[in-house]
């Protein structure tokens, strides 16, 4: 009885241990793709022949920005481009996110109507100061319609992190004007993000390969961090504004949806990586099939010594 209690106790940690030594070779060989279909009403730059749309591959924890509508064509003229949203949801989507999983999103299109201009100004937090975001621009502009709700992500401002990943809101006739808040980069510190533009055309006038998709360590080093910026969340609701940091509430900052920060590149353990992947998965099941196995038998010769 207690050999067989040793050998059990014996195989317990000898397969925790595989298990921890094994983990970065999971985690390295893992990785996770975004798919986006284009709906009914339009098709993609860049997909496939399928029409689909696919990211990737990512790193678990990687921060992953979805393009903007742009890569839409829109098939029917009395629709537009709304943004996207998970398959199988109604809701519009987080655009910019931390990858844990494969993804599928699906083009959400609105109904065109009185259409109006939503425009989205890129400031520094704490100064006000305008910020210019790698593409060129010191905003964002996108168009909708009044009462529609939008989900746009951040731009990329090197030496930056913005204050939240994704914008939200709805549309009104008018006064559809915000700003999104980005903090400099303390001293030392980088951001892994993954920018994906879409494919460029040939000279027959077709569209080559699929999208690029550049990943690494992008970020600049910054040498002016303020030591009480908040840290970066992922959703900017402004239908729900707060007060800013000096007690006026014009900070065009507003309450994120959902508490807690989201990391940027996040750092994630191999052994977290590892629970994650579909191989860690299949070890887990493993793992419990034979503790039961052992268990079952622990039992059995337990019953027969009792007979």
């Amino acid at each position: 009885m207690r050999a067989l209690k040793r050998a059990l106790l014996s195989f317990v940690i000898a397969v925790l241990a595989v298990l921890v030594l094994t983990a970065p070779a999971f985690a390295d060989n893992y990785t996770y793709t975004v798919r986006i279909f284009p709906g009914n009403n339009g098709s993609l730059t860049g997909a496939s022949e399928d029409g689909v749309l696919v990211l990737g591959p990512y790193e678990y924890g990687e921060l992953v920005r979805l393009p903007g509508t742009d890569v839409v064509s829109v098939s029917d003229g009395k629709y537009y481009a709304r943004g996207y949203r998970e398959s199988g949801q109604d809701a519009l989507a987080s655009t910019s996110f931390n990858i844990t999983e494969d993804r599928d999103y699906v083009v959400a299109y609105g109904v065109r109507g009185n259409m109006v201009t939503a425009r989205i100004n890129f400031v520094e937090y704490g100064t006000g100061n305008p910020l210019t975001a790698d593409n060129g621009q010191t905003y964002m502009e996108f168009e909708g319609k009044p009462g529609d709700t939008f989900m746009v992500p951040y731009e990329y401002v090197s030496g930056y992190r913005p204050r939240y990943l994704n914008v939200t809101g709805t549309l009104q006739e008018s006064g559809n004007e915000w700003t999104l808040e980005y903090i400099p980069l303390a001293e030392g510190e980088t951001i892994v993000t993954t920018v994906t533009t879409p494919a460029a055309p040939a000279a027959t006038g077709t569209t080559e390969g699929g999208t690029e998709v550049i990943g690494g360590t992008t970020g600049t080093e910054g040498t002016t961090a303020t030591p009480e910026a908040p840290a970066t969340e992922e959703i900017l609701n402004v239908d729900t504004p707060l007060a800013g940091p000096d007690g006026t509430g014009n900070n065009g900052g507003s309450k994120p949806n959902g508490g807690g920060g989201t990391s940027i590149g996040g750092n994630p353990t191999p052994l977290t990586n590892l629970l994650a992947s579909t191989a860690g998965k299949i070890v887990l099941f493993l793992l419990v099939l034979l503790l039961c196995l052992l268990t079952f038998l622990l039992l059995r010769r337990r019953k027969d010594e009792e007979e």
